[in-house]
């Protein structure tokens, strides 16, 4: 499972990389998740976002480790998403899917949901997101967090 997010990472690498010379809302970004276990722990995102009025966005993130006291070390997580954005103003809601590189009690499963909601100014975005299986299986808390991008 692992070379596969690693392939689909690698594609959205590519393709944004083309985005940038087209001039296709290429972003990077960065922010914090909500605390689990009193913790919290860095995220960073590359994305590609579309130029129609409801955009498709591809995602690929890193959500950094934390320390379990019941379950020990939860690891470092790498993600691949896609998601449409419905938008309204300089405001959205975005939903998809994602695929992580590791099963963990944070995010069990490789399969996953990718929601979020936020305001996109002209270079920069502020959203608050959640990848979650939807409580599709096993001990699945999710990661929600909240996201400031810049956009080229």
């Amino acid at each position: 499972m692992a070379k596969i997010v690693k392939v689909l990472l690698a594609a959205i690498v590519v393709a944004s990389s083309s985005a940038v010379r087209a001039g296709d809302g290429f972003g990077v970004g960065g922010g914090v998740t909500d605390e689990i276990d009193g913790q919290r722990t860095p995220v960073v995102t590359v994305s590609w976002l579309g130029a129609t009025r409801h955009p498709w966005e591809f995602s690929a993130g890193y959500l950094g480790d934390r320390d379990r006291p019941v379950s020990g070390r939860a690891p470092v997580t790498v993600f691949v998403a896609v998601s449409k954005r419905l938008t309204w103003r300089g405001w959205f809601a975005s939903g998809g899917v994602a695929l992580i590189d590791r099963d963990s009690d944070v995010l069990s499963g490789y399969g996953q949901f990718y929601t979020g909601a936020g305001y996109a100014g002209p270079r920069w975005t502020l959203s608050l997101r959640h990848l979650s299986n939807g409580d599709t299986g096993g001990d699945n808390l999710g990661e929600t967090f909240v996201l400031l991008e810049y956009r080229f």
